[in-house]
């Protein structure tokens, strides 16, 4: 469907309460709105037919029918869906019948009633198929009592001139083949809609799976050792009198207590990342990263590391704020962590700018690098790509499932000895 056509139609066919349901539902609320709108414009040509032709009989029906599909449609607007395809099918059950008794020139009225059995199924779904066979039945006795017993309960002066029934006849075969077709779309797309859906559940289901295999494995195993090593050392300071071997002890406890307290955060920010809703809100950039920097600057592996920023004061980004922070938390703590000892002015380098649609936050250090054998790998679960790394490995991972919640994603580029650059790419929004 056209751009403009679908935004002149959808609020139209939908208000807020159909809006917002959910996507099956929306997709039937559509569908219900099209057929109240198409049942006007029939019965719109009809009434100039019959007022061309002189013809009287008919024009209180399709008004009727009018009136009711307007109806519908408001109903439909307001959540209310079945009682909405019950008053269309009544009433456009009750219009064709009496129409269908009276075409004496058998120009097709019948196949409205084919119509309305499709839209019995489409409209009132599996959920209730009572509904929808007792509507089935009702349409055959009408069309038995039509074309079979010839039962008329309301008399119509129907006559219109040869070109006229002619035209009747190509406008309702037309009109029918339309429907029939927009039926079966519909039912199609809904199947395929449906099936893409189960095969994206499963996926994840599946991804869920192994990542849990792996989390509950890794976790156990990061979680242990530092508590092994803790207890190990307890045991040394126990036996050990030496004030300095003792004071050594302490100070490699305390460090096995902050990698376990910096691994249950990162565990607490992945379930955060899977778990909480999307918020959307307009953030400036060089702030944020300030409160990043200042956060680490007193780190003991930053002390001799140069960190600059190069960020408009005015640029800012609509995104999650505390995704944000995470995301670039992450990859400054990371090029502080992982610079070259060896190098005489290590560096972090922060910049931002905005183009072509996307805004790209960098971060870039001179540190040891990694090397290219682990590149593809470094933003899997639980991987660690050096040996000077003591995290547990979920760090990027996270990043760049936080960046994916917010639609951007993270690039990285890095050459041993040389240094890296990861930048994160997200999507303009303008607020």
């Amino acid at each position: 469907m056209n751009t403009h056509i679908r935004h002149f139609l959808e609020p139209l066919l939908l208000g807020r309460v159909a809006a917002s349901a959910s996507g099956y539902e929306r997709k039937v609320a559509l569908l219900r709105g099209g057929i109240c709108l198409l049942a006007i414009f029939i019965c719109a040509v009809y009434l100039l037919i019959d007022y061309s032709e002189g013809v009287v009989g008919g024009r209180y029906f399709y008004g009727f029918l009018i009136a009711s599909s307007l109806v519908a449609l408001v109903l439909n607007r307001k959540g209310y869906y079945r009682t909405s395809t019950t008053v269309f099918m009544v009433a456009a059950s009750l219009v064709i019948y009496v129409m269908t008794s009276n075409d004496v020139l058998r120009t097709g009225v019948y196949l409205y009633l084919i119509l309305l059995m499709l839209g019995a199924f489409a409209l009132f779904g599996f959920q209730n198929i009572r509904w929808a066979v007792g509507f089935s039945l009702l349409i055959l006795i009408q069309f038995m009592l039509a074309y079979v017993y010839n039962v008329r309960p309301i008399v119509l002066e129907m006559s219109m001139s040869p070109e006229a029934a002619e035209f009747s006849i190509i406008n309702n075969f037309v009109i029918a083949f339309i429907t029939c077709a927009v039926f079966f779309y519909f039912v199609l797309q809904l199947n395929h809609t449906t099936e893409k859906q189960l095969r994206d559940k499963n996926q994840l289901l599946q991804k869920t799976n192994e990542e849990l295999d792996r989390f509950v494995y890794s976790t156990s195993h990061d979680m242990r050792a530092p508590l092994s090593s803790v207890l190990g050392l307890v045991e040394i300071a126990k036996r050990t009198t030496d004030p300095r071997e003792l004071g050594q002890c302490l100070d490699m406890m305390r460090a096995r207590v902050n990698n376990l307290q910096d691994f249950i955060r990162e565990i607490r920010d992945y379930s955060r990342n899977e778990r909480q809703e999307l918020r959307q809100e307009e953030i400036p950039v060089a702030a944020l990263i300030r409160e990043i920097v200042n956060d680490l600057r007193f780190d003991k592996e930053a002390i001799h590391l140069s960190i600059e920023l190069k960020i408009d004061e005015s640029l800012t980004v609509v995104a999650d704020g505390a995704r944000m922070k995470m995301v670039m938390g992450n990859l400054i703590s990371n090029a502080i962590r992982y610079r070259d000892g060896k190098k005489e002015s290590p560096f972090v380098k922060i910049q931002a700018n905005q183009r072509e649609g996307v805004t790209a936050i960098a971060v870039e250090d001179n540190g040891i690098g990694i090397p290219p054998e682990h590149q593809g790998k470094i933003f899997d679960m639980f991987y660690r790509g050096t040996e000077k790394s003591e995290g547990s490995g979920l760090g990027l991972y996270i990043a760049q499932e936080a960046a994916h919640k917010m639609g951007g994603k993270i690039l990285a580029l890095s050459s041993p000895g040389l240094g890296s650059a990861f930048t994160l790419v997200l999507p303009f929004r303008p607020q």
